[in-house]
């Protein structure tokens, strides 16, 4: 199943920024894990396991 959405997705490779309660993240989409979690990379390249929050995609 997590393959069938991950082909359809149109956020790969786009700019996301999720909020949290207080907390703002943001970084390029990278996928989601077999847990389900959202997976985004930030300017370092660090990859964030994301389990919760609003993500919108932002313009480029």
């Amino acid at each position: 199943m997590r393959e069938g959405w991950l082909a359809r997705v149109e956020m790969a490779g786009k700019r996301l920024r999720i909020l949290f309660r207080d907390e703002v993240r943001e970084g390029v989409f990278a996928g989601i894990d077999r847990d389900g979690a959202l997976l985004i990379a930030d300017e370092q390249g660090a990859v964030r396991r994301i389990t919760a929050g609003d993500a919108t995609i932002m313009k480029e």
